[in-house]
């Protein structure tokens, strides 16, 4: 699989900008319920990836029967007894933040199947977009399908675009 990616500007107001400004917004959602989480518990750092692994707190405000785990840097979770069984319960009903498949899923394109990690492993690759200055560029893998509402646009005009923003400052 090549590594080689290409970059789609966006339709205002089409399916694929549609399409990630729902990604966005779902995501968005799911990380404020996270932070709402640890607001509740005192903490003000989370510890997380796709799923909202604990809190971090300082040592003297750790809540009542939470228990540190076994992640690095002082990570906590409420342990499934009597003093923290609301908090246990609220932590595990939070949702995981949507990753590649989903918004893969939502542009209606897949991913993308190669080889290329050492040791013969097997990997793939999906959309990601990113916005530059004050447009929205969808990122895809060599391979894939242009969603509807997307066009293909040049390399060199992508980086053109991230050299302007980045000389204006957006």
């Amino acid at each position: 699989m090549s590594a080689e990616r290409f970059y789609c500007t966006m339709e205002k107001g089409g399916f694929a900008e549609t399409a990630i400004n729902a990604f966005k917004e779902n995501a968005d959602a799911i990380y404020q319920s996270w932070c709402d989480y640890a607001t509740k518990y005192g903490s003000e750092e989370l510890f997380a990836g796709r799923t909202l692994e604990g809190l971090r707190f300082e040592s003297d405000k750790v809540p009542l029967g939470w228990n540190s785990t076994k992640l690095p840097g002082g990570v906590y979770k409420p342990a499934r007894i009597k003093a923290s069984m609301e908090a246990y319960k609220e932590l595990n009903a939070l949702e995981s933040r949507p990753g590649m498949f989903d918004l893969a899923n939502a542009l209606k394109v897949g991913t993308v199947a190669g080889g290329g990690l050492r040791g013969g492993g097997f990997s793939l690759s999906g959309p990601s977009y990113e916005t530059v200055g004050d447009l929205l560029i969808l990122d895809l893998p060599e391979g894939s399908d242009i969603p509807e509402g997307a066009t293909k646009m040049k390399t060199s005009a992508y980086w053109m675009l991230v050299e302007d923003a980045a000389n204006t400052g957006g």
